[in-house]
Order: structure tokens, then sequence, then C-alpha cells
């Protein structure tokens, strides 16, 4: 048995390998227990740097571009899911250059000779329970209150926002605000950002108001309040980055929710345009809430059956975090196998 390491931020004695979900905050640990298995059926068997023992391993695994890497082995790889404008070394070719392989999404990678194009892997199970079309809630959006630190181009931050307002103002028994830290006011970039939160949540305190009268809490099971709402909003966090489709849209489809997307620029060339609502479709939130309201039984129906089919289909691909792993798994083992 060959042994490797997992370099995660966050994460060590194999946290990233647990069931547990609190490990999530640091790095996914549904891709560390896809790769831990796809490795392991290849006679390797993958730790984080911690628990590594046997002298140089075989490879470095890194997620995410980290600085002051201390890489055991000479021979690095990295997986680049992370969005470069949350993390800059996902896109500093400068940094990217010390690895054999980098695994990315982002586009301006492409043009390196190492860079394997992959797309970003989630589970594309269907889990709706519940039968086609009945849903006791209209919308929904589950997300956690969290911005950009400095004022970025696309931000879609502040159109969550004007979602949340504008059913707050116009239709509050339509819509339910879920994910930690909607208690607080909005956040703010820039360097008085903070300073202006603090001072509007001393202000919402004096007068005993709620920071956002929809939010309804934090969730231990994202699906389970998919399944009870008929549409969720699934902004990306950053606008018009081609690939750039992350689990909200796949996880309000695995629970048979119809997606209301904004993000990609191509999410059609990733998910069928058929199986979710581009809200860059509509002028305004008014003219897009007037389409879902006027949405019949048979029209929601259509979308879930898209839905399950697309599901179906990305299950048996690399969009699919089993099969991501394996990809990942395969070309790394080539290449050692390719060096002897």
């Amino acid at each position: 048995m060959q042994r490797a390491v997992i370099h995660a931020d966050g994460h060590s004695k194999n946290s990233m390998f647990s069931g547990d979900a609190s490990v999530h905050r640091f790095y996914p640990n549904y891709i560390g227990l896809a790769l831990k298995k796809s490795f392991y059926q290849h006679g390797i068997d993958l730790n984080t740097t911690d628990m590594h023992q046997g002298g140089v391993p075989a490879f470095d695994l890194v997620c995410e571009g980290q600085a002051n890497l201390r890489l055991q082995s000479g021979r690095p790889y990295l997986l680049a899911l992370e969005n470069p404008y949350l993390n800059r070394l996902n896109r500093d070719q400068g940094y990217l250059k010390q690895f054999i392989k980098i695994f990315t999404w982002d586009k301006a990678n492409f043009s390196l000779p190492f860079a394997i194009q992959i797309r970003i892997p989630w589970s594309m199970s269907y889990e709706h329970t519940i039968s086609d079309g009945d849903r006791a809630l209209f919308s929904c959006m589950v997300n956690s209150n969290k911005n950009f630190k400095e004022s970025i181009k696309g931000n879609l931050y502040n159109e969550r926002i004007q979602i949340i307002r504008f059913f707050e103002k116009n239709y509050p028994s339509k819509f339910n605000l879920y994910g930690f830290g909607w208690e607080k006011p909005p956040r703010y970039p820039g360097p008085f950002g903070h300073l202006q939160r603090q001072i509007n949540r001393a202000w919402l305190t004096s007068q005993g108001l709620p920071a956002f009268p929809s939010y309804q809490g934090t969730v231990e099971d994202k699906l389970e309040i998919y399944r009870q709402h008929k549409f969720a909003f699934c902004y990306e966090n950053i606008d018009g980055l081609d690939n750039y489709v992350t689990e909200k849209i796949f996880d309000a489809l695995r629970a048979g929710c119809i997606p209301i997307y904004k993000g990609a620029r191509n999410v059609a060339d990733i998910v069928p345009k058929e199986c979710f609502i581009d809200a860059r479709n509509y002028s305004d939130l008014q003219s897009l809430y007037r389409f879902l309201d006027n949405l019949n039984r048979p029209d929601i129906l259509q979308f879930q059956r898209s839905g399950k089919a697309f599901l179906e289909h990305a299950a048996a691909s690399v969009l699919d975090v089993r099969l991501f792993a394996d990809h990942v798994a395969s070309i790394i083992v080539k290449d050692l196998e390719g060096n002897g």
C-alpha cells in the first residue's frame, strides 16, 4: 500500500474523511471521503499531513491554493475549486506552476499545459420524497449572510438582499430565509463596512426589530427545507463567471425544488435550461414573481421531471463527486505509473 498526503485548510487528524457535518466549514468532506475511497481502490492510503507515516509520500494533493505550503514529496497536485475572488492563488499562474497538474474549472487557467479541466462536483442523487408538485410553501433562500470584504464587480450579495427585501415588503407569506448569520444586518464591503453594520445592528436592537423578518433560522438538512418549497433562489456569490456552478442549484434539483438561478454565464452548458428558471430573463423582481405565481401544476411537474432526468444523467458523469474522485485518482495514478 502506497501512502500520500492531502492538504486542506483547517483539517487535521483525518477530519476531512469524517462524516461529521461540522467540518464542512473548512473544506467539504464529501470530496475528502470520495477521494479517500478512490485512492484506496488504487492501493494508495490518503491521509492529512499530520497523520502520514512511512517516509516520503507518493504525492501531495493540495485542496485550494495555500500560502506557505510544506510539501512532503516532489509530486504536488492541486484541486482548485474555490472562486478565485475568494482564493486568489487559484488563479495565480506563478503560484500554479509549482504543481505537476491542477484540476480547475476556471477558463483563465485552461491555457496552462498542466491544467486538467473539470466541473465543480457534488452529489447528483435524487432525494425528492413527496408527491410531485405538492409544496406547502412558495419560495426560499438558503445561504449564509456572507459578503466579500472588498468591492468586487459582479458580487451577487446585494441582489440576494434585494430578493429578501422584495418579498418582506410585498409578499411576506411567500418567502422564507434560512442559513447562518441573518439575525444580524447585511454586511458591507470596504474598510468601514464593519462599523456601518455595527451601527445598523445597534439601531435595530434599540427598536426591537429583527434584521430580516423573513429569517427562519439555520437548518440541519438543506434538502428537507427545499422539499417544502416550490422555488429556491440559487444565486452564486459572483455573477458571470463561466463554469462556476456550485451546489446551490444541484441541491434544489435533488429535492424536487425549482431553482431560480443567477451566476455562471454558461450554466445551461452544465444544467439544461429546462431544469431551472434563469433570473437573467426578467427585468425586475416583480416580473419574475408574476411568472412564478402563474406557473400551474403541470408546469411545475415538468420542471421536476426535467430536473430528475438531468440528475440521473449527471450521476454517471464527473459532475458526481464519486466519479469526480475516480477521475482525479486515475490521472494521478497514471502519472505515478509512468514515473515508475
